[in-house]
């Protein structure tokens, strides 16, 4: 048999005591100055018989240690479950501990219920002052007035994107579903780069023109479109079915069991393909680069839908591995960022708008 540390093992203080922590499993084990010396010698396989002639403690205890160590995932047995996950995560996550403790330290969240985030929002008024959400140059003196803004279409259609989530149970028409996805994915151009040849152009921003996002649709009640699970390519702007690893579920159950989202007619996530940012971008900057990009895609559905007269609303409240087995992801180079629940217009959905203050 044969072992080695898991390549997503970090060190951290846990109070006085040290903590290992795997944060591609999310187990974490206390440890000790003879803990983290035993570790030291796991920096690549080895046999588990070359394991107690190198150490000159009792067998029994090294037979502890070594079982303790695997049982909490911090060592991994090649040919295992926990051994193939750790060699992909070792070929193909490029970014370092530094981006893997971020982005799969935040996975496997549990989200709270509506009802608890009131209590806590209440309790937390109570100990700490509510933040100021603008600022305003009231104290200067040197002001510069801009000039009002010119009617326009791109202005009356932002003014006009609220986040709605009342749904009416009407079915949309896979028209306004196709506009949406065009605005936030679809690929307008090519460019010919003198190395990596051509690449496409889409209506958002992307670094390096390597549009790391690719559209997942989860139709529920769109008119012409089957319910289930649908890639949606940007180049054929078509969709096509996938093989999910998993039955479908409702919506809340993929994003953080928030029940408005029940009442969606269809729900788009954006999945992120790190690999492909990864290639060209070495540097760790690069993982924020890739969140940020989904921002950008989101606001261009979310402005698409507005004008569709659909109602919508972004979350990012997903639970990674029911989505992952719904869209049949890696889940090493792949994950679902964002998802944007789009559905008809609710009759009792009026959002008033205060035109001297801008808010809702």
């Amino acid at each position: 048999m044969q072992v080695r540390r898991a390549r997503s093992t970090v060190v951290l203080f846990d109070g006085a005591a040290l903590g290992i922590y795997n944060f591609l499993t999310g187990q974490a084990l206390k440890c000790d100055h003879r803990c983290l010396e035993f570790l030291l010698q796991f920096e690549n396989w080895r046999s588990v018989e070359s394991v107690f002639e190198s150490f000159d403690y009792e067998p029994a205890s090294v037979a502890r240690e070594l079982f303790q160590l695997i049982e909490a995932r911090i060592l991994v047995v090649l040919g295992t479950e926990d051994g193939d996950r750790d060699l992909e995560f070792e070929r193909n996550w490029e970014w370092g501990a530094v981006a893997g403790l971020y982005h799969f330290g935040i996975r496997g969240w549990q989200f709270s219920s509506g009802d608890e985030v009131a209590a806590w929002i209440q309790g937390r008024m109570k100990e700490v002052p509510f933040p100021q959400l603008y600022r305003t140059h009231d104290q200067s003196s040197a002001v510069v007035a801009l000039p009002p803004l010119l009617d326009s279409q791109f202005h009356d259609l932002s003014e006009s994107r609220r986040s709605r989530r009342q749904f009416s149970n009407e079915l949309i028409r896979l028209e306004q579903l196709s506009q949406c996805l065009a605005a936030g994915l679809g690929i307008t151009a090519f460019i010919e780069d003198p190395v990596l040849g051509k690449l496409p152009l889409k209506p958002t921003p992307s670094g390096g023109a390597l549009n790391p996002y690719e559209a997942f649709v989860y139709s529920i009640r769109v008119q012409g479109l089957e319910s289930g699970v649908y890639h949606y390519s940007a180049l054929q702007h078509s969709l096509c079915p996938v093989q999910a690893r998993a039955s479908p579920l409702r919506p809340s159950d993929y994003l953080g069991n928030q029940p408005w989202t029940d009442g969606a007619a269809a729900v788009i996530f954006l999945v992120a393909h790190f690999d492909r940012t990864m290639w060209k971008y070495t540097n760790p900057n690069a993982y924020r680069v890739v969140l940020i990009e989904a921002g950008h895609i989101a606001q261009n559905i979310l402005l698409a839908a507005a004008e569709q007269q659909l109602a919508a609303a972004p979350t990012a409240a997903i639970y990674d591995r029911l989505v992952e087995d719904a869209l049949a992801l890696d889940s090493i180079t792949q994950a679902a960022i964002y998802a944007i629940v789009v559905g008809n217009r609710s009759e009792g959905d009026l959002v008033v708008r205060d035109t001297n203050s801008g808010l809702p």
